[in-house]
């Protein structure tokens, strides 16, 4: 599996994409006893995109599929109405002459302050206010591309010269929770990209010495202060298989490494701020589901259940991605890719112990 969600509903759900196999969710819980094939549903799109749930209405989910594809599903009418921004490019082409480069899985998020505001990522920051009827550019090329024309260059593309030359896609998407119109955006190429105000002004706020084709997997905003943001970025593409998390507590003016015992390999897929507890992340990686900033480095294995699975994204139901701080008990779901998707809830030992152990990585 690729990415998960889950929904803001009791009892809740979760929501991911299957290589080959569409889209999967499933019922936390339920009132027969146990979770079987009757509590197992799709909702729609295909196999590695994002998915976004209305904030307003937990019926319409946003499914992203591969390169760009991009659908609007309604659960209680089980209809699907295309919403991509443009014509897909398909498996044939060059990527550098589209009108929209998008990645195999292109970041697609709601903003938790205005929920109608969806955002999709390609070279550009782009949004729908309408439910996908239209999509409007907020951004330039986050990428760095510098050709004056979009025309395909001559001769063989390089990691030397492909970001320049328009072979880079927005990796991450990381709206404020805190503040309309904060944004923070990554790319594949190392670039990360600030805007304070719904996309009119741009700043290159990329961490000193970050080389190119370092991804940037996961931006995320801080729950508690609109300054600080947390980045998780991979480098495994260069064979660098070191960990990289980055931290800014003054809007990308300078960033720190706060890998908090992480070590090779574990490079990160993705990261998140616990939202009730301050300075506590969650990191995915390749060796398994990792606690930041809790008792002494890695902080275990996700409670013990995932070390040596390679986790492509994690959420927590009650502790990130679907804003949920006031469900009790707070739960973790998140997703080993080419497996499975886990869930972890208060009740296990190990997980409640990590999380009494935390410590404040604002303080280091």
């Amino acid at each position: 599996m690729y990415h998960a969600i889950t929904d803001n509903q009791f009892p809740y759900a979760v929501y991911g994409s299957q290589q080959e196999s569409g889209t999967a969710a499933v019922m936390s819980r339920t009132d027969h006893g146990e979770i079987d094939a009757r509590d197992w549903f799709s909702v729609g799109g295909g196999e590695s995109g994002y998915i976004a749930i209305d904030p307003k209405d937990p019926n319409i989910f946003y499914v992203g599929d591969t390169n760009g594809s991009l659908s609007r599903f309604d659960k209680r009418s089980g209809q699907s109405q295309n919403v991509t921004p443009w014509p897909v490019r398909g498996f044939a082409g060059n990527i550098s002459t589209q009108k929209y480069r998008f990645p195999w899985t292109a970041p697609l998020v709601f903003s938790s302050s205005e929920p109608s505001t969806l955002y999709y990522g390609s070279q550009y920051l782009m949004k729908t206010t309408d439910g996908g009827l239209s999509w409007q550019e907020i951004s330039p090329d986050l990428t760095g591309d510098t050709r004056k024309d979009k025309t395909a260059a001559a001769g063989q593309a390089a990691p030397e010269n492909a970001k320049a030359l328009g072979y880079g896609v927005v990796s991450s998407i990381g709206p404020s929770p805190l503040k309309a119109g904060l944004i923070w955006v990554g790319s594949d190429t190392g670039l990360i990209h600030l805007t304070r105000d719904g996309g009119a002004h741009w700043e290159n706020i990329t961490p000193q010495g970050l080389p190119d084709w370092s991804k940037v997997t996961q931006i995320a905003a801080s729950h508690f202060d609109e300054a600080v943001a947390y980045a998780a970025v991979d480098r495994h593409r260069m064979e660098d298989y070191k960990p990289y998390v980055y931290r800014t507590r003054d809007y990308g003016k300078t960033w720190a490494l706060v890998t908090d015992g992480l070590t090779e390999p574990e490079y990160l897929s993705s990261i998140r701020e616990d939202p009730a507890r301050k300075g506590l992340l969650y990191a995915a990686t390749e060796m398994g589901a990792r606690l930041l900033g809790g008792g002494g480095g890695r902080g275990g294995g996700g409670g013990g259940g995932t070390n040596l699975s390679s986790v492509y994204s994690q959420l927590s139901a009650a502790l990130g991605v679907s804003e949920s701080a006031d469900r009790t008990p707070p739960e973790s779901a998140y997703t080993l890719f080419g497996l499975a998707t886990r869930e972890l809830s208060a009740q296990t030992a190990a997980w409640k112990t990590q999380q009494s152990r935390t410590t404040d990585l604002m303080k280091q």
